[in-house]
């Protein structure tokens, strides 16, 4: 069923990109893990009778997204505006696809074009992990630090160039034997790529500052 369902989307006039997600772009993969999909649309789109029954209600809290489970694929769905969006504003998400081995993108209708933002990146990261705290799920700890890693690997090169950089991070926190520690694990892994992300941006940032001071 997730073959012919994938192979529909492919098809599909209002499907325009589907990218691979989760933990097999990270190399991260086991031989239970699922596949994760990453959908790009028209927001008009329907689905013929046969799937229409696979389709559930979103809890990710975004105007339009839906996601449909099928055996071991979810496919997340989002509108093809609210990605262009996303990819206007530099999203560390958006990097990922187009920085992504080929192999991962299943249907592009044109290459993305990624423009460095350096400050940009650094007000995504901060956001991020703002809203950490000792009760978030580990796993949401790992991806503040794995997208701390890119962050400043785009700054560095333009682009994601090591997909695995933030595996060993990964380890530390989600299979910390003192679930206890898991919030100090999170902040020590933290602190040396968030340090660097900060000595590159901090005179862009007091630049910015300064500007904002002028104008009023």
């Amino acid at each position: 069923m997730e073959n012919r369902f994938l192979d529909w989307l492919k098809e599909s006039k209002k499907v325009y990109y589907i990218y691979m997600r989760g933990s097999r772009i990270y190399g991260l993969e086991t031989k239970d893990s699922d596949y994760d999909y990453l959908v790009i649309c028209n927001k008009h789109i329907t689905f013929p009778k046969e799937f229409y029954n696979m389709r559930e209600a979103t809890n990710y809290g975004r105007r339009f997204d839906f996601h449909i489970v099928v055996d071991n694929c979810d496919f997340i769905f989002k509108t093809n505006e609210e990605w262009f969006n996303e990819v206007m504003n530099g999203s560390i998400e958006a990097w990922e696809c187009a920085c992504m081995n080929k192999k991962f993108i299943i249907k592009e209708h044109v290459k993305l074009l990624m423009k460095t933002d350096p400050l940009g990146l650094r007000k995504q990261i901060v956001k991020m992990n703002n809203v950490i705290t000792e009760d978030s799920d580990p796993k949401d700890m790992w991806k503040v630090v794995a997208y701390c890693k890119f962050a400043n690997q785009i700054i560095e090169n333009h682009k994601i160039i090591n997909f695995k950089e933030a595996n060993p991070e990964r380890k530390i926190i989600l299979e910390s034997p003192d679930p206890d520690n898991i919030f100090l694990e999170y902040v020590f892994c933290l602190s040396k790529p968030l340090e660097l992300l900060k000595n590159s941006t901090d005179g862009m940032l007091k630049k910015e500052l300064q500007s904002k001071i002028v104008q009023k």
